[in-house]
C-alpha cells in the first residue's frame, strides 16, 4: 500500500517541538562496575555514561557531552569505590584519550540549540554520535527522517528551548585549530556556544570522579538511544522514477521496496561501506522526476562495476541535512543481485549550452512555505530543477569557474583535505550578470541567488578531481564535464547539489598567481592627495609570519603604501590559544615591520579587547585596528582608551579619548566586534575615521533550506548597530560640520540593505555607489558560493565628498587561490591641494 506522504511530513515537523522521556532510577551502585566502551556508537555506553558523569560532576555543569568516537571500542575495564591515583590511571584511563582530545571547553548553549546539536550528530550517520550526563535523548528515524524524538533533561525534567544551559563539550571536536569545521562551523557554534575562559580536562575529572566517590552510581542506565522503523514492504517491483517521486520526499520513504537499474557510479567509503548510483536503461519521460537512485551498503562489495544491471531492495531514506533538504537513497539493503553486465550507460542529460538543460539563474525557490510539503515540484525554480535530476548522469556544457572552497584556497594553510570548484554551465547566464573577472554576482536586490552556480567535488566517485588543483576565477573548460548530479551534506553541515565528475577532467592550466600579478591600485599618495584603505585581513595572529610578510607586501606592492589603513580582523599575539590575554602589539609590529615603503614611518592604533568577547575565532580575539604613516598624517593620543571606557564627544565636539571604542557596553554590540574611532590631522584638516567589523551572516539561515524564504535575522543586530555609529557621526558633524569623517570596514551586509541605509542616512555616502567612481561590475569585495558580491565599503562625509573623491576595489583576493584573506581591500583618494 503506498504510504500517506501526508503523515510522514507531519510526524517530521511535528518532531521539531516535541520531548518527554521517563523517570530514571538513579540510585547508587554499591559495589564494582564493569565499564565497557564496545558498541558506544550504538547507544550510551558504561564508558560513555562514566566520562560524561565525571565530567558533570567535577565541573559542576548542567550537562556534558562526550563524543562516542574518542572511547576505545575494544576496551573493558572494572571500578570500584575509593580508588586511588595509580588505580584510575591503571585500570581506567586507558579507555579514553590525552593530550589535546582530552581537552574541554565549558560555556553556555540554549536548549534549542542543544536539541539541533543532538539531532544534526545523530543524523549524520544515523550513530550516537554523543555520550550525556544531565540529559537523556531517544530518537526514531523512519525512513532517515527523525520523525519522532525525545530530549530532557534527566529524570524526564523538560529541555526548554529559551533557557541558556552551563555545558561541557570536547575541544577537539570544536574545531580550529584541532579539527575543522567540528562543532564551530558545522554546528553553528560560532554564533550559539558562549565560552567561559580556562583550560579543562576529562581525564582529570574523571580521576577526581572516581578517588571522591564511595559510591559509584549506575552507570547502566539507557541515557542516548536510537532506533529506526520500517513502515512496510511492498512486494512488487518499482521504477525509480517512483521512488523517487515527483516532489522533494519520496512517497516510499520508510518503506522496503526493490528496484532495478544500471550501475552508472560506485566507490567505495572511508567507513568500509559503498555508494553506488544506479538509473533507469530508458528515460522514464516524466520531467519531474528523476530516473536514478542514491544506495548506501554498509559493507563493501568487489563485485559490482559501473555498467551492471542490478536489482535492489532496501529501505527508502531520506537524508536530511540541517537546512531540512534531502537526498533520495535505498539503505538497509536486504537483497542486491547482478542480473547484467557490460551494458551500455544511459544517455546524459546536457545541462547548459546551445542545446541544453536551461539552468534558472535567478530564484532559488518562488515557493512559501516548507518544501517538503510542496505537492509538485517546479524546474523554474533552481531548487526543484536541481532535484529533478538528483543521482542522475549530466554532462556539464564548457563550465566556467566562478569560485573555490577549500583545497590550496588560502596562502598559508596546509591544503585542505576537501575541494568544492564553484562552476556555471556555459550560457547559464547573461554578461550583465557577471564580473569584470567573469564571476558571477549575487544580487538579492534583483532577486539573483545565482541558482546556476554548480559545485563540481573531491569525492571517492570523481577520482580525477584532487585538492592538488589550482584555480582562478573566470577559468573555462574547453570541454564538456560528465559525471553524476547528487545531493550531499557539505564540509560545513549544510545540504548542497553536486557534481561528481566520473569521466574525463582536463583542467584549465592555471597556477596560484603571484601578488605582484595581481590588481594593482592606481591611487598613490602625493602631497597634496591623502590615501586611505580598508582591508579585512582575516584571522590575522602574530604567529602566522609568512602570511603576515604577505599582507605586508600587498600593502605595498597593490595598495601601493596607504596614509592610514584600517584591518579589521586583528588577532592576538598567539591567535586561538586561550592563554596570553588579547594583546595584539605584536601582530601590528610584525605587519608593519615587513612593510617596506620608502619614506613612510607606520605606526600603530588599537586598543585590546576584554579577551573571549568580540566574537570570531575562539581565542583569537579579533578587533579592528589601523597603522597610519607618521610622516604624512598626524595622530596625538590622549584619554583612557581602555575596552569598555565609553567613548563621546565634549562640548567642543571633540573626542574625550583618541584613540577609542564606540559603545563597548551596548547591547547592540554584544558578543562583536566594537567601531574603533581615531582622529587625525592632514595639512591643517581635521580627519575622523571610525573602523568597523559588524556581526557576521553566519547565524543566517541558508537559501538553500527546505523553508522558505530564508530567514536573515542577523541583518537586525546590524541595523542596531549602524543606528548608533549613525547617530555618533551625526552629532560630531553637528558640532563640527567641517569634519572630515570616513566610516569603514567589513559591514557583513550588501550596500542596499537596511543597515546600510541606516548608517549612511543624511550625513554619509557610500562611495562605492557614489557618482559611477566603480563600474557596476567590480561592486564586489568577497566571494561566497561563487557569488561575488561587496560587503566592505568607506563612507565618507560631505567633506570628503568635497576633496575629489577616488575609489578602487583590488580584486586580489576573491578571484584567486592562493588568497591571502577571504576579502578585497578598499582604497580610496582625496585632494586636499589648492582648489583654483
Amino acid at each position: 500500500m503506498k504510504p500517506a506522504l501526508s503523515l510522514l511530513i507531519a510526524l517530521v515537523l511535528s518532531s521539531l517541538s516535541f520531548s518527554c522521556s521517563e523517570q530514571k532510577n538513579s540510585d547508587d551502585a554499591q559495589g564494582p562496575q564493569v565499564i565497557d566502551g564496545r558498541q558506544s556508537l550504538r547507544g550510551s555506553s558504561t564508558a560513555g555514561n562514566l566520562m560524561a558523569t565525571a565530567i558533570l560532576e567535577h565541573y559542576k555543569v548542567d550537562m556534558a557531552f562526550y563524543p562516542s568516537s574518542l572511547i576505545k571500542d575494544d576496551s573493558i575495564a572494572l571500578i570500584e569505590p575509593g580508588m586511588n591515583p595509580a588505580q584510575v590511571k591503571e585500570k581506567v584511563l586507558q579507555l579514553y584519550p590525552s593530550d589535546r582530545q582530552d581537552e574541554l571547553m565549558i560555556g553556555t548553549l540554549s536548549g534549542r540549540d542543544i536539541r539541533k546539536f543532538i539531532l544534526n550528530r545523530t543524523s549524520d550517520a544515523y550513530q550516537i554520535d554523543l555520550q550525556v550526563a544531565g540529559l537523556e535523548y531517544d530518537l526514531q528515524f523512519t525512513g532517515g527522517l527523525p520523525t519522532v524524538y525525545q530530549i530532557t533533561r534527566s529524570h524526564g525534567l523538560p529541555l526548554e528551548d529559551q533557557k541558556n544551559y552551563r555545558v561541557a563539550i570536547n575541544r577537539y571536536f570544536y574545531g580550529i585549530p584541532y579539527s575543522f569545521p567540528g562543532y564551530q562551523y558545522r554546528n553553528s557554534f560560532e554564533n550559539s556556544f558562549e565560552r567561559e575562559p580556562g583550560s579543562y580536562s576529562a581525564r582529570t575529572a574523571l580521576s577526581s570522579f572516581l578517588e571522591r566517590f564511595r559510591q559509584v552510581p549506575l552507570l547502566k542506565e539507557k541515557r542516548a538511544n536510537i532506533s529506526e522503523r520500517v513502515i512496510g514492504s511492498h512486494a512488487e517491483p518499482l521504477t525509480i522514477g517512483a521512488i523517487q517521486g515527483r516532489s522533494h520526499l519520496s512517497p516510499w520513504a520508510g518503506y522496503s521496496v526493490s528496484t532495478e537499474g544500471i550501475i552508472t557510479a560506485v566507490a567505495s567509503k572511508t567507513d568500509g561501506g559503498m555508494e553506488i548510483y544506479i538509473q533507469g536503461a530508458e528515460d522514464d519521460n516524466d520531467p519531474l522526476s528523476s530516473n536514478a537512485l542514491n544506495i548506501y551498503l554498509s559493507k563493501a562489495r568487489t563485485d559490482l562495476k559501473v555498467g551492471q544491471l542490478i536489482g535492489v531492495r532496501g529501505v527508502v531514506y531520506e537524508i536530511m541535512t540541517a537546512e531540512g533538504l534531502t537526498r533520495t537513497a535505498l539503505r538497509e539493503v536486504s537483497e542486491l543481485t547482478i542480473k547484467a553486465s557490460n551494458l551500455p550507460l544511459p544517455a546524459s542529460l546536457v545541462i547548459g549550452g546551445a542545446d541544453g538543460l536551461r539552468v534558472p539563474s535567478r530564484a532559488i525557490s518562488s515557493f512559501r512555505g516548507n518544501l517538503n510539503q510542496k505537492a509538485l515540484l517546479e524546474p523554474k525554480d533552481g531548487v526543484d530543477f536541481w532535484e529533478t535530476l538528483e543521482a542522475m548522469r549530466v554532462r556539464v556544457a564548457k563550465p566556467r569557474v566562478v569560485g573555490f572552497r577549500g583545497g590550496k584556497e588560502k596562502f598559508d594553510d596546509e591544503k585542505s583535505g576537501y575541494m568544492t570548484i564553484l562552476v556555471v554551465p556555459e550560457a547559464a547566464d547573461t554578461p550583465a550578470e557577471r564580473t569584470a573577472a567573469d564571476g558571477t554576482f549575487l544580487d538579492p536586490l534583483t532577486g539573483n541567488y545565482t541558482p546556476e552556480v554548480l559545485r563540481i567535488v573531491a569525492n571517492e566517485l570523481a577520482p580525477e578531481v584532487t585538492t592538488d588543483l589550482v584555480f582562478n576565477v573566470g577559468d573555462r573548460f574547453e570541454q564538456d564535464l560528465e559525471g553524476i548530479l547528487s545531493f550531499q551534506t557539505n564540509t560545513f553541515g549544510s545540504g548542497e547539489y553536486v557534481f561528481y565528475v566520473t569521466g574525463s577532467f582536463t583542467t584549465p592550466r592555471s597556477g596560484v598567481k603571484p601578488i605582484d600579478q595581481r590588481q594593482i591600485t592606481r591611487l598613490v599618495a602625493d602631497e597634496d592627495h591623502l590615501t586611505y584603505a580598508t582591508w579585512n585581513v582575516e584571522n590575522l595572529s602574530g604567529d602566522k609570519r609568512e602570511r603576515i610578510k604577505k599582507i605586508a607586501e600587498a600593502i605595498q606592492t597593490n595598495l601601493l603604501c596607504p596614509d592610514i589603513v584600517t584591518l579589521p580582523e586583528i588577532q592576538d599575539n598567539n591567535g586561538v590559544k586561550f592563554e596570553g590575554g588579547s594583546a595584539a602589539n605584536e601582530t601590528l609590529a610584525s605587519i608593519i615591520a615587513a612593510i617596506n615603503c620608502p619614506g613612510t614611518a607606520y605606526q600603530p592604533i588599537n586598543i585590546d579587547p576584554v579577551p573571549n568577547q568580540d566574537g570570531g575565532e575562539p581565542g583569537g580575539n579579533i578587533r579592528v585596528a589601523m597603522i597610519y604613516n607618521a610622516k604624512r598624517v598626524q595622530f596625538t593620543p590622549w584619554g583612557t582608551s581602555a575596552p569598555l571606557s565609553e567613548t563621546f564627544l565634549l562640548p567642543n565636539g571633540r573626542l574625550n579619548q583618541n584613540p577609542g571604542r564606540l559603545h563597548p557596553n551596548d547591547p547592540a554590540f554584544r558578543r562583536s566586534r566594537k567601531p574603533l574611532v581615531a582622529e587625525f590631522t592632514f595639512r591643517g584638516s581635521r580627519i575622523v575615521t571610525i573602523g568597523n567589523h559588524l556581526n557576521s551572516k553566519l547565524g543566517d539561515a541558508s537559501l538553500w533550506q527546505a523553508e522558505q524564504p530564508a530567514e536573515m535575522g542577523s541583518e537586525r543586530q546590524r541595523s542596531l548597530m549602524a543606528t548608533r555609529i549613525h547617530s555618533f557621526v551625526a552629532e560630531l558633524l553637528q558640532q563640527d560640520p567641517s569634519a572630515h569623517v570616513l566610516v569603514s570596514g567589513d559591514f557583513n551586509a550588501y550596500w542596499y540593505e537596511n543597515s546600510m541605509r541606516l548608517l549612511a542616512g543624511d550625513r554619509l555616502q557610500n562611495l562605492m555607489t557614489y557618482a559611477d567612481l566603480v563600474p557596476k561590475n567590480d561592486w564586489y569585495t568577497t566571494n561566497y558560493d561563487g557569488g561575488s558580491s561587496a560587503i566592505d565599503f568607506i563612507f565618507a562625509s560631505r567633506a570628503f565628498l568635497n576633496r575629489r573623491p577616488e575609489l578602487e576595489i583590488l580584486h586580489i583576493n576573491s578571484n584567486f587561490m592562493g588568497k591571502l584573506s577571504d576579502h578585497d581591500p578598499v582604497i580610496s583618494r582625496f585632494y586636499f591641494g589648492s582648489i583654483p
